[in-house]
C-alpha cells in the first residue's frame, strides 16, 4: 500500500509521462498554491509594515488602554502599546505574532503592577527559555526569578536543540537591552518543571508570566493546572499574565495530549469560571481575533524563523491559530 501511494503521488510515471491518476490531480498543485498564498501574503506584510509600522513616533510612557485577556491581532502591532515596548526590547516592530506576546506581558504589568516602570519589584518567569524580558525588567529596577526546565529534561523536546533552552542565568541576558552588572545583580536562575511548581516561591512574588509554555506542558489541563498553580507564587495584589496557543476557529476539535495542545474559547471560560470562584479577578475575555488583512492571512508551513517573519495567524495541524493572553490578579 506504501509503494502504491508513492507512485499515486509521483510526478511522472515510469515512462516519464505525468501522472494522471485522481489522488495526485487533487494533489499536485498543493505546493503552488502554498508558495503563492505565501508569498502574497508577505508582500502585503511588508507593504502594510513600511506604511503602519515604520519611522512612527515612539510615545514617552506607554498609554493606558485597560488590556484585556485577548488574542492577537494587526491592530496590536499598530497601536501606541506596542511601539513604546518595541522600542523599549530595541525591537524592529513587524507583524510578528511573538514580538506581541512580549509586548503584551509588559502592557499588562504596566497597567497592573504599581509603580512597574520605576522598578522595586519582585517578578518571576516561567519557562523563560532565552526571551529578552528579564534583561529589560531587570534594567526597570525590578528583581527576576527566570526559570526553565532543567538541562537533563529539556533533551529531546526540541529546545536545547534550537537554542531556546535556558540553562543558566546568562542565556537570559541580551546585552543590548541592560548593562552586565545590572543584569547579574537582578537576575537569578533557576531549573523548574511547571507541572511541579517549587512550592517554597509561595507568596514571593508581586507579578509572574509566562510566553508561549504552558501549551507544551502535555494536554490542556496540565496547562490550566498550571495557570491556577502560578497564582501560588503571587502577593496579595500581584499579576499573572501567559500567552498560549489559541485555536479560535474549530468548535469542536482541538489538539490535546500532545507536544503543544491548542487551547480554545471554552478553555479559557472555564479557568476564568475556576479562578473567579476562587477570588480571583480575570481580566475581560475577547475573543475577537480582527478582520484586518493579515487577521484573515493564515500562513502555512513551512514557516519562516526569526523575528522579521510575518505570522498573526497561522495553521497547527491543519487548526487555525493566534496567541492568546490572559490577565490574572491575585485579591488584595
Amino acid at each position: 500500500m506504501r509503494r502504491l501511494l508513492a507512485r499515486f503521488l509521483e510526478r511522472t510515471d515510469a515512462g516519464g509521462q505525468p501522472n494522471v491518476n485522481e489522488l495526485w490531480l487533487l494533489t499536485k498543485d498543493i505546493d503552488v498554491l502554498r508558495t503563492n498564498v505565501k508569498n502574497f501574503g508577505f508582500e502585503m506584510s511588508r507593504e502594510l509594515s513600511e506604511r503602519n509600522l515604520q519611522g512612527r513616533d515612539i510615545p514617552p510612557e506607554p498609554p493606558r488602554i485597560g488590556l484585556c485577556s485577548k488574542p492577537t491581532t494587526q491592530a496590536d502591532l499598530e497601536s501606541d502599546w506596542v511601539a513604546y515596548w518595541c522600542n523599549q526590547l530595541g525591537i524592529r516592530p513587524v507583524y510578528n505574532r511573538k514580538i506581541w506576546e512580549l509586548c503584551y506581558v509588559l502592557q499588562a504589568f504596566s497597567e497592573g503592577v504599581p509603580g512597574f516602570l520605576s522598578g522595586g519589584a519582585r517578578g518571576i518567569g516561567f519557562g523563560c527559555g532565552r526571551e529578552p524580558l528579564p534583561s529589560l525588567m531587570a534594567k526597570l529596577g525590578h528583581d527576576i526569578v527566570a526559570t526553565d526546565l532543567g538541562a537533563e529534561a529539556s533533551i529531546g523536546r526540541g529546545w536545547a536543540e534550537t537554542g531556546q533552552h535556558m540553562g543558566r542565568a546568562d542565556d537570559a541576558y541580551h546585552e543590548a537591552i541592560v548593562d552586565r552588572a545590572t543584569f547579574d545583580q537582578r537576575v537569578s536562575a533557576r531549573a523548574m518543571d511547571m507541572n511541579r511548581l517549587d512550592r517554597d516561591l509561595d507568596g514571593q512574588f508581586d507579578f509572574c508570566w509566562s510566553v508561549c509554555a504552558l501549551e507544551h506542558l502535555g494536554s490542556i489541563d496540565q496547562g490550566l493546572d498550571f495557570i491556577e498553580n502560578s497564582l501560588r507564587v503571587l502577593r496579595p495584589g500581584g499579576v499573572a499574565v501567559h500567552t498560549t496557543e489559541f485555536n479560535y476557529a474549530e468548535d469542536s476539535e482541538t489538539i490535546d495530549h500532545w507536544p503543544t495542545v491548542l487551547f480554545q474559547p471554552r478553555h479559557f471560560e472555564q479557568i476564568a469560571q475556576r479562578l473567579e470562584r476562587s477570588g480571583f479577578e480575570v481580566a475581560r475575555l475577547d475573543f475577537d481575533v480582527g478582520d484586518a488583512p493579515l487577521d484573515r492571512f493564515i500562513d502555512v508551513p513551512p514557516y519562516l524563523d526569526g523575528p522579521e517573519a510575518t505570522q498573526l495567524k497561522l495553521a497547527i495541524d491543519g487548526f487555525r491559530c493566534t496567541c492568546f493572553g490572559l490577565i490574572v490578579r491575585r485579591p488584595a
